[in-house]
């Protein structure tokens, strides 16, 4: 069984801004797949650093990966409320 680290990812902005900060405590195998759902979440991330202890493991760039659900307004977070407030105005 593969034993279990904790790692932090970075979302980067174009910029190298942090905008979101993440820990959590996986197999080395798991972590380029939590990165992966990361870049889906955070439309504003253009890179992910993933970080155990002091120094940088990965860093994993969107290459196309797509933001899941789509953001219809960028001032929403979820499809979910963009189709709420789309009913209401209708």
């Amino acid at each position: 069984m593969a034993s279990v680290e904790t790692f932090t990812f970075v979302c980067l902005a174009p910029k190298q801004e942090a905008t979101h900060v993440d820990i959590q405590a996986l197999t080395r195998d798991a972590v380029r797949a939590h990165a992966f759902g990361l870049l889906r979440e955070h439309a504003s991330a253009e890179t992910i650093e993933v970080w155990r202890e002091d120094a940088i493991v990965a860093a994993i760039d969107r290459d196309g990966v797509r933001t899941w659900p789509p953001v219809l307004d960028p001032s929403r977070t979820t499809m979910a409320a963009d189709e709420a407030r789309q009913d209401q105005s209708s």
